[in-house]
């Protein structure tokens, strides 16, 4: 606008110096300003100067194009909504904070849909979101409004990132609420609980209670995720232990991560037969180590017995890390929620194992900035960053959820029964691994998953948090495994044909199969597939951290191991 402003007076100055004609500045500058309005500019002689050509050009198109972006602006949530009518097989993200923004980042990396949902409208997530494509609906997303404009009747999951547990709950529940008339796959909707005692809980009543048709509510959080793959990417003991192996583990800072990994430290090694006689060794070092080790004793009534804890009450600036020298073949987990302080923290006690092998393993909420430090040759043996949110926000492991762990387990062991029986994928098209499995095949087994809890509650069992590492699976007699083999293959056909599969002879491709009969009209082979994926019930909710228990008054056949 100032270039076509500028040149627009050049122009016209020496157009009317040409005609012999005095102009005063304020003529000039009058007619340079009507161009942008298209009131000036046409001049009877062909020869004006080029200046005025370009600007009587330049400064209309600088008017239209300020016009559309004005009302692109005025009109932002309207056309948002029209380009939310073509979505279909999107993520809605509610909360555009950094962890949203994280996994907005990585699903639109893959080539994933994603529509933003955010209170306020010109945040740089959203700004970020708008650049890369994506949606953006301003507003309140536990009003049903708001989240009807997501079309979630066509979204495959629901992600709820706002930084209040009651916010996220209320919004997952309002929108399992909402497509209860939905047409396809259920909705995965995927809820963070920041306490991890109430993300257990709420997630083992979910499991237990009623199976929703259209929708799945499942909850999660970072915390506990990110130990087990801090874990998973720095473990602390390797193969299957000795009888002399007494490995010794420091934890600087007993942050809601570094809870989680005192716990999962522990179950994994009582996890190993060879050393339940032998706990592993944990250093705790926080201001109130004692307190914080106190409540996890209490939390998981075998911890004292899987792991001998030695808590530090210091404040984390005072410590000293000379103290990693005196635990023999230490291995060093930083878990504050500060990166700069950790970074600190971690680099002393690098320093201070200078002359061992040992490693530090420092937790980053944005590794990709500060800690680049620890990249450089001096540190790159001893100190290693665990980025907390670019693991745990991963879509491939967020997006899953309980449920998809279970579908992956009772598809494991469907296909370790198949191949048993000396089946193969060109007799049976479906024993192929998980990443394989055509989509409907997978929807099965995450329908399958999410009715456990149907099941349990029939025979008088609810579903509870693994806090017993000793816990016995659960064993039902075998009038349970009868009936609930017969639900199972009811929900089975249930599922199926709301799916579009016909009965006809086995093609997955043509989705027809002749199982689409009543219990009765089975044969005994394919019974027993259903009785067989009763009985690993137990087991696969012990892969996913839970255990069946009977219910007080409502057990009667229950056949303890």
């Amino acid at each position: 606008a100032l270039t076509a402003f500028i040149l627009g007076v050049i122009g016209f100055a020496e157009y009317f110096d040409g005609l012999g004609v005095d102009k005063s500045a304020s003529d000039l500058v009058y007619l340079s300003l009507q161009l942008f309005t298209l009131e000036s500019g046409s001049v009877p002689d062909t020869g004006a100067p080029w200046q005025l050509e370009v600007a009587r050009l330049a400064a209309p198109a600088t008017t239209a194009t300020a016009l559309i972006a004005a009302l692109a602006m005025a009109f932002r949530e309207q056309i948002a909504d029209w380009r939310l009518r073509r979505e279909h097989d999107h993520v809605v993200i509610c909360g555009l904070g950094t962890t949203g923004a994280r996994l907005a980042a990585g699903l639109l990396q893959e080539g994933r849909r994603v529509v933003g949902v955010e209170q306020v409208g010109d945040t740089p997530a959203a700004a970020m979101l708008r650049e890369r494509g994506a949606a953006v609906v301003v507003g309140d997303a536990r009003d049903p409004k708001t989240l009807e404009r997501t079309r979630l009747d066509r979204a495959s999951h629901l992600v709820c990132l706002t930084g209040s547990d009651d916010v996220n709950a209320a919004i997952a529940l309002a929108a399992s609420d909402l497509v209860v008339d939905r047409k396809g796959p259920a909705l995965t909707c995927l809820a963070q609980i920041r306490d991890p005692d109430l993300c257990v809980l709420m997630r083992s009543e979910e499991l237990a209670g009623v199976a929703r048709s259209r929708s799945r509510l499942d909850f999660f959080n970072i915390d506990e995720q990110g130990a087990r793959l801090m874990l998973n990417d720095f473990p602390a003991f390797g193969a299957p232990a000795t009888d002399d192996e007494r490995p010794a583990v420091i934890i600087i800072g007993l942050n809601r991560l570094g809870q989680s990994l005192v716990a999962e430290l522990a179950r994994r090694w009582r996890a190993r037969a060879e050393t339940h006689e032998h706990p592993i060794g944990i250093w705790t070092v926080d201001p109130a180590a004692t307190e914080i080790v106190e409540r996890l004793r209490g939390r998981y009534p075998l911890l004292a017995h899987a792991a001998t804890l030695h808590p530090v009450d210091v404040e984390l600036d005072q410590f000293d890390p000379e103290l990693v020298a005196q635990v023999p073949a230490p291995l060093a987990y930083v878990c504050m929620d500060e990166d700069s302080a950790a970074l600190q923290i971690a680099l002393q006690v690098g320093r201070a194992l200078a002359d061992s092998d040992a490693r530090v393993v420092v937790e980053l909420i944005d590794a990709d900035g500060i800690g680049r430090l620890i990249e450089r040759p001096d540190h790159a043996e001893r100190v290693f960053a665990f980025d907390l949110l670019g693991r745990t926000m991963r879509p491939e492991l967020l997006l899953g959820g309980t449920y998809e762990l279970l579908a992956r387990s009772i598809h494991e062991e469907y296909v370790r029964e198949q191949r048993s029986q000396g089946q193969t994928v060109t007799t049976n098209p479906s024993l192929v691994p998980w990443e394989e499995l055509p989509p409907s095949l997978k929807e099965s087994n995450r329908d399958q998953a999410a009715h456990i809890g149907v099941k349990m509650d029939t025979i008088g069992f609810g579903i509870a948090p693994l806090t017993n590492w000793d816990a016995e699976d659960a064993v039902f007699s075998d009038e349970e495994v009868e009936l609930l083999a017969e639900m199972e293959h009811e929900r089975w056909v249930r599922q199926r044909k709301s799916d579009g599969w016909r009965h006809g002879p086995k093609d997955n491709e043509a989705r027809t199969t002749p199982y689409l009969v009543s219990w009765d009209a089975l044969s005994e082979h394919i019974k027993e597939l259903d009785r067989q994926a009763v009985r690993q019930i137990p087991s696969f909710l012990v892969r996913a951290g839970y255990q069946v228990v009977p219910l007080r008054g409502r057990r009667r056949n229950a056949e303890p191991r």
